[in-house]
């Protein structure tokens, strides 16, 4: 009788696991660090993004967020609407001839996170390409909607 109720119990931690199932870093023309940290939503509770380079506090969408000074007014992180389960940070003033680690953590009842080592020097420009790679159905949905656009294109 106890058997099924704590299976059941162990299944539903298990499915609802938060997780950051990767973060990806690109520049922009205006030589600004871009990342983007995709993780699995756990339920409905309240979501909070960080992001920190090398231990230090970046910034976070948390209200009063307690930053390093070095990235005060440099930082902007906001959790995408759109898609609900991914954060951007948006670093101004990047310093290409540096390598840092990155970290994204994400804290939504329990915490996951995952680094990403960015090297200032080889780190890909964003281009709309990049955008697309970042949201799979996107990427998805123009594959899949390629043929019935050439067919269009052909008449």
């Amino acid at each position: 009788m106890y058997l099924p109720a704590a299976l059941v119990l162990l299944l539903s931690v298990l499915t609802s696991a938060q997780d950051v199932t990767h973060v990806t870093a690109c520049t922009t023309k205006e030589n600004n660090l871009q990342m983007y940290c995709k993780f699995t939503p756990d339920g409905n509770s309240t979501i909070n993004c960080d992001f920190l380079e090398n231990d230090k506090k970046m910034g976070g969408t948390q209200p009063g967020y307690n930053a390093d000074p070095t990235f005060k007014n440099r930082v902007n992180v906001t959790l995408l609407a759109s898609t609900k389960d991914t954060c951007r940070l948006i670093l101004t003033g990047f310093a290409k001839d540096k390598s840092n680690n990155y970290t994204c953590e994400i804290t939504q009842g329990k915490t996951a996170s995952k680094v990403l080592a960015v090297n200032g020097k080889s780190v890909v420009p964003c281009s709309a390409l990049s955008v697309l790679f970042q949201a799979p159905a996107l990427l998805m949905l123009s594959v899949m909607s390629l043929p019935a656009l050439l067919q269009l294109l052909s008449v």
